[in-house]
């Protein structure tokens, strides 16, 4: 009886810890989304010479259009790999062509979205705003990918060791 309740509190125990760890991932992926966008304003503001205003307009329609475009790539991208798992299956031209529709979709969100910045925005401060932008993803990218390779390469004691045998000492044996 007491290994049937001490198993029912650790189930519980774990169900718990899991459902917690969770939920501090996506809080901890809000409070990084609010701080790139926060980051990015403020940069429209000092390096675009945008106003405030304007700024927070921008930030705003960027995030509307944002998530029906990440909603679209996301489908897009589903249905590519479902193509490339089974080229022969028999609805494939209707994912074919579900995918061209989402490109057609996306180039006219593309659109709108520059027809709604022409409502706050001059044409300049909108090039000026794509040339920030492609800039800014790109230095993010670059960031991320710079804190992705140093998580993976470096153990507790630091970045692998470089002898003379290369990154992580001598080759395998090859048999």
């Amino acid at each position: 009886m007491k290994n049937l309740i001490f198993t029912f509190f650790a189930i519980i125990l774990s169900v718990i810890l899991v459902n917690t760890t969770y939920a501090q991932r996506d809080s901890m992926r809000a409070d990084m989304k609010e701080q790139l966008s926060k980051l990015m304003k403020e940069r429209l503001v000092e390096k675009v010479g945008l106003s405030e205003s304007t700024a927070n307009l921008f930030m705003a329609a960027l995030d509307e259009n944002g998530k029906e475009v990440r909603k679209l790539t996301r489908e897009r991208k589903e249905l590519m790999d479902e193509i490339d798992l089974d080229p022969s299956a028999t609805d494939i031209e209707s994912k074919m062509d579900r995918t061209i529709e989402i490109d057609i979709q996306l180039a006219e969100m593309r659109k709108s979205f520059k027809k709604q910045l022409r409502n706050f925005m001059s044409a300049q401060e909108i090039a000026k705003t794509m040339n920030f932008r492609r800039k800014f993803e790109k230095e993010l990218r670059k960031e991320i990918k710079k804190k992705r390779k140093g998580m993976n390469n470096e153990g507790p004691g630091g970045p692998p060791f470089d002898g003379p045998d290369g990154p992580g000492g001598p080759p395998p044996f090859d048999r």
